[in-house]
C-alpha cells in the first residue's frame, strides 16, 4: 500500500517557506541574533546532481542544517558538498548546524566550520558587547565570521545557559509557524 502524504513545511513571517522545522527553528535563532540570512540562496553543480546550501548568513557564510550532533553524521554531506565545490566557495567556509546548541568545553557551540584548506572545525559563539553575537572556529582562526572582529586572544565568552534560553525560544518560535504544503524541490 502507498501513501501519498504530502511534507509539512513551516511558513515564515517574511514569507520564506522552510522544508523542516529544524530549518525554521535555526532561522530563528538567527532572528534572535539579528543575523541576516538568505534561505536555499543558490544551487552549486556537480556532473551528477547539485547542493543547494540551506542558508546564507550575512552574505558570506554558506549554512547546511542537518538534524546530527556528532561531527562524523557529516562526513556523507561533507563529501557531497566538496564534490560541488567552485570558486564561490573554494576558500571560504561552510558551517554545518546540526538539531541544537551544544557544550563544548564550558563554550556554546554553533556546530562545525568546514574549511576547504583545514577540513572540519569546531565553531562556538562569541559575543561582543557593542556587536552582538557571532562564531569562530576553535582551531582556525578566531576572527568572528559574523562581525568581522578579530580579537588578540579567545573571543569573549557567550553564556551557555543565555544561548540554550534563546535556542528554546527559537524552537517555539519555529513549532507556531503556519504549516503549508512543502513545494517541489528543484
Amino acid at each position: 500500500m502507498e501513501y501519498d502524504i504530502p511534507a509539512i513545511c513551516r511558513l515564515h513571517s517574511n514569507g520564506t517557506v522552510f522544508r523542516s522545522t529544524l530549518e525554521a527553528q535555526w532561522a530563528s535563532m538567527f532572528d534572535i541574533l539579528n543575523w541576516d540570512w538568505k534561505y536555499e540562496p543558490e544551487k552549486f553543480k556537480n556532473k551528477y546532481s547539485g547542493w543547494t546550501p540551506d542558508f546564507c548568513v550575512n552574505e558570506n557564510v554558506l549554512v547546511e542544517v542537518k538534524p546530527f550532533s556528532k561531527e562524523e553524521e557529516f562526513n556523507d554531506i561533507v563529501r557531497y558538498i566538496e564534490s560541488t565545490q567552485n570558486s564561490r566557495f573554494e576558500n571560504s567556509e561552510i558551517l554545518l548546524l546540526g538539531k541544537s546548541i551544544f557544550n563544548y568545553d564550558n563554550y556554546p557551540m554553533i556546530g562545525w566550520l568546514l574549511n576547504s584548506q583545514m577540513g572540519m572545525d569546531i565553531a562556538t559563539f562569541s559575543h561582543d558587547k557593542a556587536m552582538g553575537y557571532g562564531f569562530a572556529g576553535v582551531y582556525g582562526n578566531w576572527k568572528c565570521k559574523i562581525t568581522d572582529v578579530n580579537p588578540q586572544s579567545e573571543p569573549e565568552g557567550a553564556s551557555l545557559l543565555d544561548l540554550l534560553f534563546k535556542w528554546d525560544v527559537a524552537g517555539v518560535m519555529a513549532r507556531n509557524m503556519p504549516v503549508t504544503t512543502c513545494p517541489a524541490f528543484n
